[in-house]
């Protein structure tokens, strides 16, 4: 098996948890609002609550019989998810963006074992950390880990002209794509690091990011799925080199309307 596929394997899998996290989560609260519902109608003997019923559509009985079950039951688990959709969509949508960046940085790690030609550079290695290891092997992997770490911290725009350039691996197709991609690495970072408010630098930096200066990141179904689409097709990039022929695996079951 080809080295490099060992990257793409770790994305795919995390890509698998995190539709698993989400089904769990939808799947849980119509368990749980089915269990709510069955408690108050066998203890008031109604049989024929219809919680899916638009509430112009409801009697004045219907709607006391509703507010009700709420009342006996505590907020039903549907309702609840409506509520904390936001935050479950900021959770998610962070995991799949960053899922996609260890996925670069595992495969960057790879090609520099894989090919150690392309660590050669001008700069000097300290004599006392070149003598800690015992093989040439060792030192290759350490040098590849600090490339890594070195490349982790520049933005997006200049880790897609560094893997085009230097490595012959294009990030993008466009810059079109880039801009994208930079836009969803941006709210990302705010949302981890700034509570998904907006501030003057990222505003600056990526004018796209929809909202303006001290407004919330607000995240909808859509959202979510893009990203996770787009990451997993530039994924596929190193389909051809590692042979790897893993099926998508769509994120279908958010819980957009549960």
């Amino acid at each position: 098996m080809d080295k490099l596929t060992q990257s793409r394997l770790d994305f795919v899998q995390a890509c698998i948890k995190i539709t698993s996290f989400n089904e769990f989560i939808h799947d849980l609260s119509i368990k749980l609002t089915d269990a709510q519902v069955a408690v108050f109608t066998s203890q008031t003997g109604t049989t024929d609550l219809d919680l899916t019923k638009p509430a112009d559509e409801t009697s004045d009985e219907e709607r006391r019989v509703v507010g009700a079950a709420s009342a006996a039951a505590g907020s039903l688990a549907t309702e609840q998810l409506q509520v904390q959709k936001p935050c479950l969509y900021q959770m998610t949508f962070s995991r799949v963006v960053d899922n996609f960046l260890s996925y670069i940085s595992g495969l960057l790690f790879e090609i520099f074992v894989q090919k150690p030609e392309t660590l050669r550079t001008k700069e000097k290695i300290d004599v006392t950390i070149a003598l800690d290891f015992t093989e040439k092997e060792q030192l290759i992997h350490y040098l590849a880990e600090q490339k890594v770490n070195e490349l982790a911290y520049k933005g997006i725009t200049e880790l897609s002209e560094y893997l085009d350039s230097t490595l012959g691996f294009p990030l993008v197709e466009n810059k079109a794509e880039l801009s994208e991609i930079n836009r969803i690495v941006q709210i990302r970072n705010l949302i981890i690091h700034n509570r998904g408010i907006v501030n003057k630098r990222a505003a600056d930096k990526c004018p796209s990011i929809g909202t303006g200066v001290g407004d919330e990141i607000t995240l909808d179904v859509k959202a979510v799925l893009e990203a996770y689409d787009l990451f997993y097709e530039k994924a596929k990039a190193d389909r051809k080199s590692t042979r790897l022929n893993s099926s998508h695996i769509p994120l279908s079951r958010m819980p957009s309307s549960a």
